[in-house]
């Protein structure tokens, strides 16, 4: 069964997601409901799925009415180019009935600037008309100016960008001119200078500061300058949003891009948030885990599961000794005995997640310890995910090791129907199982 090879971190992470915040609060729970749709979110618009990036944003802002996750809605879908109706009608809405002049303000030039891209004079005329006539030179100055940028007259384009900075405060202009000098002039240095500087002092006080840390991330993402990226998401955390989200993205990038964990661990270290050294802690095991240091990842598994008694911490303990002793060859019969010991009383304690389910029951049925309760661990977490190759790997692999090699190639055709045979050993256990057949005659 393969999941015994998968990488730590995938392991954690998902379990994870069932437990990591339980808490009884009213707000522990909303918490978690929002860091857990962010992160969605970051995913989406980090594999540049825009679409479904601003779909989660503005869900976030219906649940919750906080205006920040309708600007990142509308924020990424111009990025993406997907602004589709139903965000238009919940802009147009916030723009008509909001008292908050600068953010109105704010959302009608996105919606100006969306509707003149597509050539949708008349929208765009009725958001000027309405809500930018204060700034008729300005707005004026700003429509020949998108005129430019769509026919790709740059030259042009950036004189009347120049003219509009001449007559007006306002931040945009300066993001809009970084983006203008990195993406049409090849000024990529002095770009960068203009957003960093911004957000470095603007970060406590102005909400515009998010539009340029976005726009800075992106730069560095494109430029694959991850240690810049991870300084600005650090700086993002430790100045304006402390949010659990933040951190896991952070470290999601340190093991994504095989970054020095260490640098990552004393980052988490240097943090006083004593409210949250649950969290705190539960991120430094994993970067413990990613590299390899079991003695610091073992005292932080016992640090957590005596704070909260909570019996994932045992699965995990146990998970990570059978890891590292497969890893140093290290595996007899004195270890698999003290590692069943653990992971029996992590299970008997509600430790009933189908990871822990299925990776106690494959080891049981690999080294032939218990294969009947084996395959009774691995059925009950094939109920809570009946399409897990994984798992029916699991479950073909204990029938074959009680004989029953017809019934263990019909589960096997599904884990192939899955794609299960990209992995090397469910490869192997359907060589095996195959061989069986054929010269058992469906024994």
């Amino acid at each position: 069964m393969s999941s015994n090879s998968l990488k730590f971190a995938s392991i954690l992470l998902l379990s994870l997601s069932h437990t990591l915040y339980a808490k009884d609060s009213k707000d522990t729970k909303n918490s978690f409901f929002e860091d857990s749709y962010i992160l969605k979110g970051l995913f989406y618009e980090d594999i540049q799925d825009y679409k479904k990036s601003s779909d989660i944003f503005l869900y976030l802002y219906q649940k919750t009415k906080k205006v920040e996750y309708l600007q990142a809605a509308l924020s990424v879908a111009v990025d993406g180019n997907s602004i589709d109706n139903k965000l238009l009608m919940v802009v147009k809405d916030y723009i008509n009935h909001s008292k908050e002049s600068k953010i109105k303000n704010k959302f009608a030039r996105w919606l100006a600037k969306y509707y003149l891209s597509h050539n949708q004079q008349e929208q765009f005329n009725e958001i000027a008309n309405r809500y930018l006539s204060n700034k008729d030179k300005e707005y004026i100055l700003k429509y020949q100016y998108y005129k430019y940028l769509k026919s790709k007259d740059y030259k042009n384009a950036y004189k009347i960008l120049q003219e509009i900075h001449k007559i007006s405060k306002d931040p945009w202009v300066m993001l809009e001119e970084a983006k203008f000098l990195y993406y049409h002039l090849n000024q990529k240095d002095k770009a960068k200078e203009i957003l960093k500087h911004y957000f470095e002092t603007h970060k406590w006080i102005d909400i515009y500061t998010d539009d340029f840390f976005l726009a800075l991330a992106k730069i560095y993402k494109q430029e694959n300058d991850i240690d810049n990226l991870i300084k600005l998401y650090k700086e993002l955390y430790t100045t304006k949003y402390k949010t659990k989200a933040i951190l896991q993205h952070i470290l999601g990038l340190y093991i994504k891009y095989h970054k020095n964990l260490d640098d990552f661990i004393s980052f988490i270290k240097t943090l006083k948030d004593k409210k949250d050294t649950k969290h705190l802690d539960e991120l430094l095991y994993i970067a413990y885990k990613e590299k390899r240091d079991i003695k610091n990842a073992l005292y932080i598994a016992d640090k957590l599961y005596k704070s909260t008694q909570d019996p994932k911490w045992l699965a995990q303990k146990a998970i990570l000794l059978y890891e590292d002793a497969k890893a140093n060859n290290k595996i007899t019969p004195e270890f698999l005995k003290h590692f069943s010991n653990i992971f029996n009383k992590a299970i008997n304690d509600g430790a009933k997640d189908s990871l822990y389910l299925n990776y106690y029951g494959y080891t049981l049925i690999d080294h032939n310890l218990n294969i009947k309760k084996g395959l009774k661990l691995v059925r009950e977490a094939l109920k809570q995910k009946p399409n897990s190759f994984y798992y029916l790997d699991s479950l073909a692999w204990g029938l074959y090791k009680e004989g029953k090699c017809k019934e263990a190639k019909e589960v096997m055709d599904r884990v192939e129907k899955l794609g299960g045979l990209k992995e090397d050993e469910i490869k192997e256990h359907k060589i095996i199982i195959d061989k069986c057949i054929n010269s058992r005659k469906d024994k």
